[in-house]
């Protein structure tokens, strides 16, 4: 559709994108944002495991994932993951 749009002549292309922004823009208002910035954990534990995570990531020079799978190998990213893990098991108050 991209390839398409970019053979039209410009006042064409001009109303056609202010035409999306447009409907963008209507849109907007009838959806909320997910999955942006950090947000609330599920649990103390989560954001402990979190945050070591993120500083073993961090010293290593490593990508999340990796850090990940290296911090639940120590004694205490098992007992946070199993920590966290009961506390998402709960059922909300």
């Amino acid at each position: 559709m991209l390839r398409a749009l970019g053979g039209l002549g410009s006042e064409t292309k001009k109303a056609l994108e202010d035409m999306l922004k447009a409907g963008n823009e209507a849109m907007a208002k009838h959806f909320t944002p997910a999955g942006h910035g950090k947000g609330n954990s599920f649990s103390k534990a989560a954001d402990e495991l979190d945050a070591l995570v993120d500083a073993y990531a961090s010293d290593k020079g490593v990508a999340k994932a990796i850090a990940y799978d290296a911090v639940l190998k120590t004694a205490d990213g098992k007992r946070l993951y199993s920590q966290a893990d009961a506390e998402s098991r709960r059922p909300a108050a």
